[in-house]
């Protein structure tokens, strides 16, 4: 008995002096300062196009981000909280299934963080997120890990945690109380409180392993493939289509002899790298057959606490598509006809089959054409008069700060997102279709918090 006891008091030890001593939070934040940036992407022609966070993982410049915060870009830069601005070379790796890249700026002798082991993460262990939401820099929040969530149809694991996330702080680091980077910050749940999630650090480490030679922006939807082979075939443009029963918005790609599909979700579900409704099919002789995919939050009151409770769904069902035109596609998909038990988590009724119609968003010619008529006729900038009741709320467009209402905002052609903040009410948000050109007003009528 007293050697046993011996040889747990032995294993107790070495337990106690390979675990890394916490810290507290002002001293993780303070150890990070100069290792969490900034990053800014442009377009091709120099204009603004995201804004997120990443986090320095070597000396000579190899930061780790999302990959929706590069995605589409011609160049980048990289701030740090002290102002200094930094290039960004090019990528290095990138996972788009799992929404991390890897970036090279171009200096040297920069802060590194830590990286943990996110493996040996346990439900309701404390961590704690710094990012740059809003552009407002080195911003702390603190929280514990609510779920660790085995998602396959995503390629992996994702980190429930009730540390706030906010646009502008993708791709920011995660960590444990030791002070080690155990999660990349990705997205929020808006409307589900402390809903918030992270990717595993050891997705990006194994990433990291990867890393070859670095890769020059190029502004396409997909920079380099994910092992960096430049010679693989690009990927077609992406074109939104109208469903004529529902009135969603989907992202058509059409490659060959496959048809991809993403839904675009309203404002109420932000960064679309875990929701989502997706299909793919094949054409095979006369017939277009495949899969729909979806993964979504349901809310539901639970009698006990009253408390809303949220609870995650997954589904796949097949589709077949009867005609495809460039202007028209019809087809049809299995539904249940009884919908969705939340609380239960179960799907209610048999299977159906219901019709559908897609349609372009701009009924105008093909994309080819469009393309073409692009070049000759230049698209102009559409305005919008905003205003808001009261005045003074400060004006936020695709996440960068503009102005304070009222105000008119200049806008380039397509889809943005538009929020306004002011303190004592609750903060409002819309997305909007400019058109070129296009003339509008806005005006948003602020509810005061509770």
């Amino acid at each position: 008995m007293k050697l046993l006891s011996l040889i747990f008091l032995a294993a107790s030890v070495v337990a106690a002096q390979s675990a890394p001593p916490q810290k507290d939070i002002p001293t993780i934040a303070k150890d990070s300062n100069g290792e969490i940036v900034s990053i800014i992407t442009s377009d091709k022609d120099g204009n603004p196009l995201a804004r997120g966070s990443g986090f320095l993982v070597s000396k000579d410049g190899s930061i780790v981000t999302n990959y929706h915060v590069i995605r589409g870009a011609s160049s980048a830069i990289v701030k740090l909280p002290d102002g200094a601005f930094y290039e960004v070379e090019g990528m290095l790796s990138f996972d788009k299934d799992r929404d991390v890249a890897i970036i090279k700026a171009r200096g040297e002798n920069f802060h590194t963080v830590n990286l943990g082991n996110s493996d040996q993460l346990q439900v309701g262990e404390a961590v704690v997120a710094i990012g740059n939401p809003f552009s407002f820099e080195s911003t702390v929040s603190s929280g514990i890990v609510s779920g660790i969530r085995n998602i396959e149809v995503e390629g992996g694991k994702f980190l429930q945690i009730t540390a706030p996330i906010s646009p502008g702080s993708s791709g920011g680091p995660l960590f444990d109380m030791a002070g080690e980077v155990v999660g990349i910050t990705t997205l929020y749940f808006k409307g589900g409180e402390n809903l918030n999630f992270a990717i595993p650090i050891n997705d990006a480490k194994r990433l990291l392993s990867t890393v070859s030679n670095v890769h020059k922006f190029s502004g396409e939807t997909d920079p380099e493939p994910r092992d960096g082979n430049a010679n693989s075939s690009p990927v077609n443009t992406d074109e939104i289509w109208t469903s004529m029963s529902s009135g969603r918005d989907y992202k058509l790609r059409f490659d060959g002899p496959y048809i991809y599909a993403d839904m675009i979700f309203p404002s109420g579900l932000q960064g679309a790298t875990l929701a989502f409704i997706r299909s793919e099919v094949k054409k095979d002789g006369s017939k277009w057959t495949g899969k729909i995919k979806s993964f979504l939050p349901c809310q539901y009151q639970n009698i006990w606490n009253k408390q809303m409770e949220t609870k995650w769904f997954s589904e796949e069902v097949a589709v077949e598509l009867s005609s495809v035109t460039p202007t028209r596609i019809e087809g049809r998909s299995q539904v249940y006809s009884g919908g969705y038990d939340c609380k239960k988590g179960l799907f209610k009724g048999p299977l159906d089959w219901k019709s559908f119609t897609l349609i372009p968003k701009d009924p105008g010619p093909s994309a080819a054409v469009r393309e073409t008529v692009a070049k000759s006729s230049p698209e102009t900038n559409g305005t919008i008069f905003m205003t808001s009741n009261p005045s003074g709320a400060e004006i936020y467009v695709d996440d960068s700060f503009v102005a304070k209402s009222p105000t008119t905002l200049n806008l380039k052609p397509g889809q943005h997102y538009i929020r306004m903040f002011m303190k004592d009410y609750k903060n409002w948000s819309r997305q909007v279709t400019v058109g070129s050109g296009s003339e509008a007003s806005l005006t948003a009528t602020l509810e005061k918090s509770n």
